[in-house]
């Protein structure tokens, strides 16, 4: 758990140098308006953000999608039991006519 810690905190000074060396790079950027002197690391931060908002609203989407597929399979199977427990309580129960 400690070497995992210090991994982590390694990982993040790596970062933070990396970010302060890179901070003077600019460019211009068109997102339905030309924006100039953008630093790169923004945009780069700005992808990643968006890219997880993406991930997230389309693993909500599976598992909606995957529960309404269960309950309806249940609802199905629910269905197919009841009927055959019908069938079933009517013939167990022969008339004598």
């Amino acid at each position: 758990m400690l070497a995992l810690l210090i991994i982590i905190l390694v990982l993040i000074v790596i970062l933070a140098i990396f970010i302060g060396y890179n901070l003077s790079y600019v460019t211009t950027f068109w997102f339905f308006h030309t924006y100039t002197d953008v630093p790169v690391l923004v945009l780069v931060f700005f992808a990643f953000a968006a890219g997880m908002c993406i991930s997230i609203l389309f693993l909500l989407a599976a598992k909606l999608l995957k529960m309404k597929k269960a309950a309806a399979q249940e609802s199905k199977s629910e269905d197919k039991n009841s009927i055959t427990t019908e069938k079933t309580s009517n013939t167990d129960n022969p008339t004598n006519e």
